[in-house]
């Protein structure tokens, strides 16, 4: 020990310790993997046993692939098994070795830096050199690398170009905010990165010259713009590979608190939010109000060594609560599985497999992307602390400027205290800025984001009719229809919870005999669950069309029939029905003809009060009410390419437009303005028209593919507009801009089913919120996203 130094020993025994070690035993498995619980898919005998596809055992066929894919209910109750996260499950998986070596290493290095300070503490006198900073500088090289291999498994595979794009637009704009703070990150942190510059350059000229390298010697009056330049190239990099790892820590973040108490809450929200503060501690102002003579026991030496100790703090608390963001992070597969049995129709069982699976052989990314970004920050705080001259003990004592000549041909001048502490200082603070604003930016996009998710419920059956209840306005409801000739119809009864995290549905069976249930209308008015729809059934192998007004009992769970309408014409469909804006009458679409019934006496019967021919006989007829015609009386009904506008009190008929093109499939009368409706065809264009000038549309926007089976304005904010097609898609519409020259229509894809998307609605309990039914009996419940929200609520 004599002979090499109490440091360098210590560094042979803790590196012969960890070579003999890490083959045998790893702190990772422990500190990490103990404690954790994944989940692991059904086999796929079990999934067979499920969906009634069994291994044929005699007479096997030779072109039988046992191992394609088969389909499975998404609503079977298939066995997910919580097993314990061992070193041997993740035997194989990517990046195990990685984080493996990783921690370890990052555990000897703290070690040994720990010993090396101890001694240091008990004999200051002592000279040997502290090579414990190698330690870290080779730690936060193997932190740099996992780094490198996560980037990279983002950027090299095919399929995930969008990844690759986000990280490269990513680091151009990293790269101009870098350039920025650099020139001017004295003007408002305590870096003093200008000042560390000179006395380097100074220090570099005089040595030049010590060592009578004239030519070059005059290096002092050097511009710092090419190590701008280079610090920025090389924080846009982290920057850029620290992306994917902030998020993912956001994500995680956001679970945790979701599924731990109260006290634990309160520690990982301070955990969240401590870098923050550190980083306040860094800026010119906060250190002026601390370091003054108002608290004269905080000298400038404390103030420093106070924010290396919340780094070092930081970093335990991060450990401290890793368990319960992991954990979260794993949970997600439990949480994928309850989604899909909410929804219907079917999933590929290799799919089901993978989805369960993945997050588990995606943990020890996870793990890397949690670790990495603090540890990574306190190895360079420690680094800070040796080559910046920074003491935890005693009070750090002032140092020239420059060495004096004898010692200037040695090349420990790179390790000038003043130069040192300014670089790294400077590493510091853009590592905390690149944490705090990724964490930060993705907490607020993944609440965003989880607070307007569409929330999905699915029934076993065909469904094309929704409704929502307008004067409904305390509960988020939905109801939806079964449309099948098989089994008993019945309606289901949908509510998303407060939290906007799930859809809570109950059936409902009718007290008669249905059929399939072709669309639904609520009633404007009622605040019961009163309804009216239209059907068709087979009666003694006839075909039977039939409507009536309903109303749900949620106690007894029955749909009773308040009234019931034949039509006169036994091989009249209908189609549609719909409420007049004030509840009185009825309206009933059929192929070739439209109908109201007066429904104010209450009767069994409803009866028939006006109807009128359409020319031509079409399934894809459609109408709507015009509350803005004289007491709301007026129609607007298509036929094939053309919609005629009826006053149902004179029985008066007006041809409004001739779309000239295509058939009209849905019509959409604004509820706020007159003379304006929407249209949609089946070609899959939407048209705005205002039916005083027929002679071209407002406007129009093509998003769709296939017939347009529905369109719904907002009954509150007349400028929203949804529709649904064929093509399985539902469309939001901002119509802002529609009146104005350009007649440009903001459109924003919110479903693209695999089915067709038959219905939508907007609920009535918030007008921000709305719904769509596929045919494969699948409700998507969306949000208008906040964006357009608050622009709305702001009358902009």
């Amino acid at each position: 020990m004599a002979v090499l130094g109490f440091h360098v020993v210590v560094t042979l025994i803790a590196l012969t310790v960890f070579t003999k070690l890490k083959a045998r035993f790893s702190f990772c498995h422990y500190l990490v993997l103990k404690g954790l619980y994944y989940f692991t898919p059904p086999s796929t005998y079990e999934l067979r046993e499920i969906s009634g596809k069994r291994f044929p055992e005699k007479k096997r066929r030779k072109n039988i692939d046992d191992t394609e894919p088969f389909n499975i209910p998404k609503d079977s109750e298939f066995r997910v098994l919580r097993l314990p996260l061992q070193a041997v499950s993740l035997d194989g998986v990517p990046f195990f070795d990685t984080l493996c070596f990783v921690f370890d290493y990052l555990i000897f290095a703290f070690m040994v830096f720990t010993i090396s300070e101890t001694f240091v503490y008990f004999f200051p006198e002592n000279r040997d050199t502290n090579v414990s900073v190698v330690w870290l500088f080779i730690a936060a090289a193997f932190m740099l690398q996992a780094l490198v291999k996560l980037t990279a498994s983002n950027i090299g595979s095919v399929e995930v170009s969008d990844e690759r794009n986000l990280i490269f637009s990513f680091c151009a704009i990293s790269f101009l905010f870098c350039t920025i703070f650099t020139m001017w990150c004295d003007k408002i942190t305590d870096i003093e990165f200008n000042e560390g510059y000179k006395n380097f350059t100074k220090i570099v000229s005089n040595f030049l010259k010590e060592q009578q390298f004239y030519s070059i010697s005059n290096y002092e009056a050097k511009s710092p713009i090419l190590l701008y330049i280079f610090l920025s190239v090389m924080f846009s990099a982290i920057s850029s590979m620290l992306l994917f790892p902030s998020l993912r820590y956001a994500t995680m973040y956001i679970q945790a608190i979701r599924s731990v108490g109260k006290l634990k809450q309160l520690l990982i929200h301070f955990t969240f939010f401590l870098p923050l503060f550190i980083l306040t501690m860094f800026t010119k102002p906060v250190k002026e109000q601390f370091v003054s003579e108002r608290f004269p026991w905080i000298t400038e030496s404390r103030y420093e060594i106070a924010r290396i100790v919340l780094i070092i703090i930081w970093a335990l608390l991060r450990v401290a609560v890793a368990k319960a963001h992991l954990q979260a992070f794993l949970n997600t597969a439990q949480q994928k599985v309850i989604t899909l049995r909410k929804e219907s129709g079917f999933i590929k069982s290799d799919q089901l497999q993978k989805m369960i699976i993945r997050y588990a052989q995606y943990f020890c990314a996870a793990a890397l992307q949690y670790y990495v970004p603090v540890f990574l920050t306190a190895v360079v705080a420690l680094i800070l602390k040796n080559l910046g001259d920074i003491d935890f003990v005693r009070i750090q004592m002032a140092t020239s400027e420059v060495e004096d000549s004898s010692s200037l041909a040695s090349l420990k001048i790179l390790l000038n205290f003043s130069a040192q502490k300014a670089f790294w200082s400077y590493c510091i603070v853009m590592l905390l800025i690149v944490n705090v604003t990724l964490t930060v930016f993705g907490t607020i996009y993944s609440y965003n984001f989880m607070a307007d998710q569409n929330l999905v419920y699915g029934i076993d059956v065909h469904s094309r009719s929704l409704t929502a209840f307008p004067a409904e306005e305390n509960r988020t409801i939905f109801m939806i229809a079964s449309y099948t000739l098989k089994n008993d119809s019945k309606v289901f009864l949908l509510e998303a919870d407060d939290r906007w995290s799930r859809i809570n549905g109950n059936g409902y069976n009718f007290d008669r005999t249905i059929g399939e249930i072709l669309h639904m209308d609520a009633h404007p008015q009622i605040k019961k669950l009163t309804f009216a729809e239209c059907s068709f059934k087979l009666e003694g192998g006839k075909p039977v069309s039939g409507a009536s007004i309903c109303e749900l009992d949620e106690s007894s769970k029955i749909v009773k029939t308040l009234s019931s309408f034949t039509p006169k014409d036994p091989l009249l469909r209908l189609l549609r029905t719909e409420f007049q804006a004030n509840g009185d009458r009825l309206a009933l679409l059929g192929e070739d003809r439209v109908t109201i019934c007066d429904i104010r006496d209450g009767g069994k019967e409803m009866k028939e009060s006006w109807s009128h021919d359409l020319p031509g006989r079409s399934m894809m007829n459609a109408f709507a009410w015009d509350k803005h015609s004289s007491n709301g009386n007026g129609l607007y009904a298509s036929s094939g390419s053309e919609v005629f506008f009826f006053d149902t009190r004179t029985d008066k008929k007006d041809l409004v437009l001739n779309n000239g093109f295509h058939r009209i499939s849905s019509i959409a009368c604004n509820p706020l303005s007159s003379n304006r409706i929407a249209v949609g065809s089946e070609e899959g264009r939407i048209a705005l028209w205002d039916t005083r000038k027929c002679d071209g549309p407002i406007t129009f926007k093509f998003d769709h593919q296939y017939r347009i089976w529905d369109l719904k304005y907002n009954h509150t904010y007349e400028k929203l507009l949804i529709s649904c097609a064929g093509d399985g898609r539902v469309i939001l519409y901002n119509l802002e801009n529609a009146d104005k020259e350009e007649g440009k229509i903001e459109s924003e894809l919110i479903l693209e089913a695999e089915d067709s998307v038959y219905g939508c609605a907007w609920a009535g309990s918030d007008p921000f919120i709305f719904g769509a039914i596929g045919y494969d009996g699948r409700l998507t419940a969306s949000k208008v996203r906040k964006s357009l929200k608050y622009k709305l609520l702001q009358g902009n």
